[in-house]
């Protein structure tokens, strides 16, 4: 039942986090830089093994993203320093964060994106934004709406998507 399809959607998320964009990656004619090599390799080995990452500061989090999103040129804009409550939802915030960031690289049609977070005593709020072309679909996609929006309501978290006919798409994640 329910059990079931959780860990489906699981599998799901991590094959679309890890492998689906490796071969995406891999298709593009940047695919021969030494670091996104070294990114897909990461990727391929990351499927076989436990995530090791084990960092709950908002700031290692945040670069950790990043760090997994070599080809594409991101500012930040501010970082809160805070930790979260768990692995859990530090995994699960930063792959949000890896994801939102690719869906940039994939879709704006820009090579650069802005990092935002912030945080009061109970909430902390990450924002992605570019410059791009925009989202056309009322419907999100795979991604933003399962590897994204899920995970981080899996954890009691919103996200909230903005995206203007002239361009420029925001989203932001609420945990």
């Amino acid at each position: 039942g329910e059990q079931v399809d959780r860990a489906r959607r699981s599998v799901d998320r991590r094959l679309h986090e890890t492998l689906l964009n490796t071969l995406a990656v891999l298709s593009h004619p940047t695919s021969d830089s030494p670091a996104i090599r070294a990114q897909c390799r990461a990727d391929l080995d990351g499927v076989s093994r436990r995530d090791v990452f084990e960092r709950r500061d908002v700031p290692g989090i945040v670069a950790e993203a990043i760090r997994r999103v070599p080809a594409l040129d991101i500012t930040v804009a501010h970082v809160a320093s805070v930790d979260v409550d768990d692995l859990r939802t530090a995994h699960i915030l930063r792959d949000a964060l890896v994801e939102l960031l690719r869906n940039v690289e994939r879709h704006s049609g820009q090579s650069s994106a802005r990092v935002e977070v912030t945080a009061t005593e109970s909430v902390i709020t990450a924002t992605v934004s570019d410059r791009g072309r925009g989202l056309a679909q009322a419907e999100p996609r795979f991604g933003l709406r399962e590897a994204a929006g899920d995970s981080i309501a899996s954890v009691g978290g919103t996200v909230s998507l903005t995206s203007g006919a002239s361009g420029g798409t925001q989203v932001t994640l609420t945990l």
